[in-house]
């Protein structure tokens, strides 16, 4: 855990320990001789430019299959880059949760540790509004997925049945960033 949630999850034992003391159920509260731990610095993340994006989506079919080999590939990454979605949301999307009038997915749900599904990171429901493209994208994996059979995501594992591992979407992405040199 970050240094801030550990700072956070001491600073709740101190105030307990602290009416503990107060209530003579214990002598001193030992919290009072250990410093909180220093405030974590983030590295900055890298962004790809609009040009990169421009490289990683070309407008021409065979150009954008060269590059991401499937449409599964395809949108998978692009739904990621352009939605906010976090990967356990879109590890654990539907076909259901996609209103393809209205261009919109609905997060429900999230794939947590050991793909088990869960509620979202916040536990709140809300619709994403992703470009247009991607329901493009979205269409052409449709049609071809037909066949997973037992299973109503969108992405799913090796197995057919489990959700996309995390894995799997960062080497998707960094497979076609080296593919144009952009790794």
């Amino acid at each position: 855990p970050a240094n801030n949630t550990i700072n956070k999850v001491f600073g709740c034992l101190s105030i307990i320990l602290d009416v503990a003391e107060e209530s003579g159920l214990m002598v001193k509260n030992p919290c009072k001789k250990i410093n909180i731990l220093p405030k974590t610095s983030f590295k900055q993340r890298d962004i790809l430019t609009k040009e990169e994006i421009r490289k990683l989506f070309p407008t021409d079919t065979e150009n954008l299959l060269k590059i991401w080999d499937n449409w599964e590939n395809v949108s998978l990454i692009y739904l990621s880059l352009s939605s906010g979605m976090r990967s356990g949301e879109i590890r654990a999307i539907t076909w259901g949760d996609i209103d393809w009038i209205n261009n919109a997915v609905y997060i429900t749900k999230a794939i947590k540790a050991e793909n088990i599904l869960g509620c979202t990171k916040n536990g709140k429901e809300r619709p994403v509004l992703p470009p247009k493209k991607a329901f493009v994208y979205l269409q052409q994996w449709k049609q071809l997925s037909v066949n997973n059979k037992g299973t109503d995501r969108v992405f799913i594992g090796r197995d057919g049945e489990s959700p996309v591992s995390g894995q799997k979407i960062r080497n998707v992405l960094n497979r076609a960033l080296k593919k144009l040199g952009l790794y």
